[in-house]
């Protein structure tokens, strides 16, 4: 028994199986003694002398492993400042190996634009921000974003193909009504210009992809819904440039939407493979924020996130360091 884990021991050691291989760069040096003592003591004294099956061995094994690469990660920033990354033309196969890569969200903190990863949070940090908005918790799945009104709230939900909704909450949340309407197939995000609320709504699944602005008021003490401006495809985020335009980041790119709901095309990518899907690239890498910051646009995605001037048109592609 002793002689199977001496030979365990050294397969992982020499694979990318042992702890060491799975630390940062910069810190194996310094954590190699450390991890290698520990790994050492914990074959030697709880698992030589033991009467463990091999299946027991494989999973208490695979539970050290798993302990090991939380060790390895921990301290890891999962929130960075966007100042600290780097700058890169747009690859030509950009959507290429996507599966697994960060899907970073972008927000405003004070004068600093920041990036997080929402795997790090399970996928939760998107609808806390939501739920931020709000002075009680929703439990009810799909929430995408709120909006404040005078006698309560607009509470916007989005669950993709599953569909969605919009309802109106009183302040304290214990009352809510609703807002039906054929236009929320899914309330992706609110947007206020002059004094008017609007969102951004639709769906990108299995070859779609669709959407509207929407504008909602209140009339005779009844919310309504109508469509402002049908969009070319499926939105992800809305944001006010300088001139009070609306930018909005849809499936294929970017668009802007000034008072007068004419739509201006800014800057739009199409899929190579149209045997697939016939277009819309962006929708591939599932974009889940954007701010503006001196007339920059910043949108976030899987992978990295996308970078358009808006007084030059100049398109990059930032990635952390």
């Amino acid at each position: 028994m002793q002689l199977k884990f001496k030979i365990l021991y050294q397969y992982c050691f020499y694979s990318e199986l042992h702890p060491l291989f799975l630390t940062p760069p910069p810190l194996r040096k310094a954590a190699a003694p450390v991890i290698g003592n520990l790994w050492t003591t914990w074959i030697d004294n709880e698992m030589i002398n033991s009467n463990l099956n091999v299946k027991i061995m494989k999973t208490t094994i695979s539970i050290l492993m798993f302990l090991m690469i939380s060790l390895s990660t921990f301290g890891q920033e999962s929130v960075t400042f966007l100042r600290n990354w780097n700058t890169y033309l747009i690859p030509e196969n950009i959507t290429g190996n996507s599966n697994g890569k960060p899907d970073w969200i972008v927000y405003h903190d004070n004068i600093e634009i920041r990036v997080v990863d929402d795997r790090s949070y399970s996928y939760t940090y998107k609808r806390n921000l939501a739920n931020k908005k709000l002075p009680f918790e929703i439990e009810q799945s799909g929430l995408s974003d709120a909006v404040q009104v005078e006698d309560g709230y607009l509470v916007g939900f989005n669950r993709g193909e599953w569909g969605g909704g919009l309802y109106w909450f009183s302040k304290d949340g214990n009352e809510k009504e609703e807002i039906v309407n054929s236009l929320l197939s899914g309330l992706v995000q609110f947007i206020k210009r002059d004094n008017k609320i609007y969102a951004i709504t639709g769906l990108a699944h299995m070859g779609m992809s669709y959407g509207s602005v929407i504008k909602i008021e209140k009339e005779q003490q009844k919310w309504i819904v109508e469509e402002y401006l049908k969009l070319p495809d499926a939105p992800y985020a809305i944001q006010l440039d300088s001139k009070d335009n609306m930018l909005v980041f849809t499936s294929s790119g970017l668009y802007s939407i000034d008072k007068e709901a004419n739509l201006d095309t800014l800057a739009v990518k199409y899929s190579q493979n149209t045997d697939i899907y016939p277009r819309w690239l962006w929708g591939f890498l599932y974009p889940t924020s954007m701010v503006i910051q001196n007339d920059v646009l910043y949108v976030g995605m899987r992978g990295g996130v996308y970078k358009f001037d808006l007084a030059t048109k100049k398109e990059e592609w930032l990635l952390p360091e």
